[in-house]
Formats: C-alpha cells, sequence, structure tokens
C-alpha cells in the first residue's frame, strides 16, 4: 500500500458539469488508489487490486457520481466526477 501524507491535488470545473480527474501516482506498482476530502473520514473514491470497493465507507455525496476504470496509465489515473457540485 503505497500512501504518502500531505498530499493534496486542487481541481476546478463548473457546477452540473462532468469533471475528469487525472491522479498521478508515484509508483506504477500500487494495489489500492484512495481518494478523500481533506475535511471528510470517507473516501470520495477507492480502488483495491483494479477493482472499485468500499461502497459502505464512500461519502454518500459521491455514491454513483465517480466513474473510473481503476486502471493505471503511465502512472496515472483517470477518475470522473458526474454532475459536480458547489460542495464537491
Amino acid at each position: 500500500h503505497h500512501r504518502r501524507k500531505g498530499d493534496h491535488l486542487k481541481f476546478t470545473g463548473h457546477v452540473g458539469e462532468n469533471v475528469t480527474l487525472a491522479l498521478p501516482l508515484h509508483s506504477s506498482k500500487i494495489d489500492s488508489i484512495s481518494l478523500k476530502r481533506h475535511n471528510s473520514p470517507k473516501f470520495v473514491f477507492y480502488c483495491r487490486d483494479g477493482h472499485k470497493t468500499h461502497r459502505g465507507d464512500q461519502d454518500p455525496q459521491f455514491i454513483d457520481r465517480v466513474i473510473s476504470s481503476c486502471q493505471l496509465k503511465n502512472n496515472t489515473v483517470l477518475l470522473t466526477l458526474l454532475n459536480a457540485t458547489k460542495n464537491d
């Protein structure tokens, strides 16, 4: 499990748009990927061994609004947030 505390990424988009996020990783040997908001203990997105998991631990605000293949390409994972809101 690779984790770097303090890594913060900021993304911008417009309300109502689908926003694609390119999440750069520091290694190609990753067994899990998680994305959390800085102010919430729940996941925005969690992927392990190439599959989305832990739906019960997902922030309710993001359930059924996050699309990703969980596949690493050029040390980057692409994630799309559907119908962005002001609170995202």
